[in-house]
């Protein structure tokens, strides 16, 4: 997560997708960006996905895997390892808050 430091976000980590819905939800910070991973417990990243983008549209969400995805995600995505021109054109390189 120190890459998106860099970059001037501020970084706030969920370790499962209903976490990372509470922090969305309580809006301080607003978040204005999530990186999900496409595999984690409880609910996929997919699924976060959806959720947030249906309850919070204002968000954007960027999902990313180390893993071959037969079918790709209407998302922006990201691969593993993460490179520092990768995020930055999926992010753009100005600050806000990332989860």
């Amino acid at each position: 997560m120190e890459l998106f430091r860099e970059l001037g976000f501020w970084v706030f980590d969920a370790y499962n997708g209903s976490q990372a819905l509470e922090i969305v939800a309580a809006g301080r910070p607003p978040i204005d960006c999530m990186f999900v991973d496409i595999r984690m417990p409880g609910m996929s990243g997919t699924e976060l996905a959806r959720i947030v983008r249906d309850r919070h549209p204002e968000v954007k969400v960027v999902l990313t895997t180390g893993y071959h995805l037969e079918q790709k995600p209407d998302l922006p995505m990201v691969a593993k390892p993460w490179q520092l021109d990768q995020i930055r054109r999926v992010l753009g390189t100005g600050g806000g808050t990332a989860h």
